[in-house]
């Protein structure tokens, strides 16, 4: 086989001939499958993992090309946390929920998916997009690691979508910040802050001895 028609071989048909470039890729790969197991972020773990795992029946090409992009993720991931102390994560991105303060949010989510379904102020496009990101919240409850910064974005962006509608989507509205604020209330570093910005209770008058 031509070093041509090695480039362009599928990975098993290497790997059936013996070839030596199959033992050289076979590495490649499962360095690749290491860091990726790395990430911190669910999510994109799985999905990459998953990329990775489909590389292997592909062409060489290809699989240049997804290990190539794989490392890069795992570099721009490393690179995005590297500045980020582990503790102001677990202080100001973990939102610490009891099961059935998670079994509440769900049906929260749930009640604003049939609002939206049934608003008939909504177009088709804001209807997606908002089940898009009630969608997102949902994930993110289903995890063990619950993150703040996903109830953020996607509440944000939601609130952003109905203001425009004004009194028709207040019900909807009501329930986007029962969410927000739930989660809000329930991560550490905002307990801490509000505890802060507490009036503080003014001692009385000492009494004369």
């Amino acid at each position: 086989m031509t070093a041509a028609g090695s480039a362009q071989a599928q990975i098993g048909e290497l790997r059936s001939k013996g070839h030596p470039l199959y033992a050289r890729l076979f590495a490649i790969h499962r360095r690749c499958l290491i860091s990726a197991k790395r990430i911190a972020d669910r999510e994109v773990k799985d999905a990459l993992v998953e990329l990775l795992s489909l590389a292997m029946d592909n062409t060489t090409v290809i699989l240049r090309r997804i290990a190539e992009e794989s490392l890069e993720m795992v570099l721009s991931l490393e690179f995005e946390d590297h500045f980020i102390d582990t503790d102001d994560v677990a202080e100001f991105d973990v939102v610490n929920l009891e099961s059935s303060e998670k079994d509440a949010l769900l049906e929260t989510v749930g009640n604003a998916r049939s609002l939206t379904f049934s608003a008939t102020f909504l177009s088709d496009a804001h209807r997606r997009n908002i089940n898009y990101w009630l969608q997102k919240i949902e994930n993110e409850l289903h995890k063990e690691t619950v993150g703040f910064a996903s109830f953020v974005a996607a509440t944000v962006q939601i609130s952003g979508l109905l203001r425009r509608f004004g009194e028709d989507a207040k019900p909807l509205s009501e329930a986007i910040k029962d969410i927000r604020t739930t989660t809000e209330r329930r991560v550490s570093g905002n307990v801490a802050i509000e505890a802060d910005d507490a009036p503080k209770q003014l001692e009385g008058p000492k009494k004369k001895s």
